[in-house]
């Protein structure tokens, strides 16, 4: 029978914490939920304390555009997954807020690569301001900003309306 001593423990328990908050590989958690209603964001303390206590060095992939252009689908596609991000039949939009999701995929630089989906522009019922903030807080975030082709029937809604309401 081996004896641990007490900084073992100590030792022992800080490793038990960091491999709880480790960032589980395809499964997406929210940082930035909306208010009831959609006029503004908040932080969801649970992901952000997830993304704080990430030891290693992230790239983000932040994917916008308009609500059911294929946000989710494109992520999936590129995780070679079709059920890790949330995907829908309904009129309503699925995703809500921002979501990140951990990957293993690495960049060039050696930092991993996280995949961000955001809740769709021009959704029924939401502000231009809101999808405004959503736009904002994907540029500033993510290393890479992709805005994925729309249905070709459906009219392609313009950035400079979302960079407009972006600026103060």
């Amino acid at each position: 029978m081996m004896v641990i001593g007490r900084t073992g423990r100590c030792c022992l328990l800080l490793l038990l914490q960091l491999k709880a908050m480790e960032v589980p590989i395809n499964r997406p958690f929210q940082v930035v939920r909306p208010t009831a209603n959609h006029s503004s964001m908040l932080p969801v303390p649970d992901g952000l304390a997830r993304l704080a206590s990430h030891p290693s060095s992230i790239a983000i992939i932040s994917v916008v555009g308009p609500f059911h252009s294929g946000k989710s689908f494109l992520l999936n596609a590129l995780l070679g997954d079709t059920k890790v991000f949330q995907i829908g039949r309904k009129t309503s939009p699925e995703t809500e807020g921002i979501w990140l999701c951990r990957t293993d995929m690495i960049a060039s630089d050696g930092s991993e690569v996280w995949l961000m989906d955001s809740e769709g522009f021009f959704g029924p019922g939401v502000a231009e301001s809101y999808d405004a903030k959503i736009f904002t807080i994907a540029t500033l975030l993510g290393g890479h900003l992709v805005y994925p082709p729309c249905i070709p029937s459906r009219p392609r809604p313009c950035l400079h309306v979302l960079v407009r309401h972006s600026q103060p």
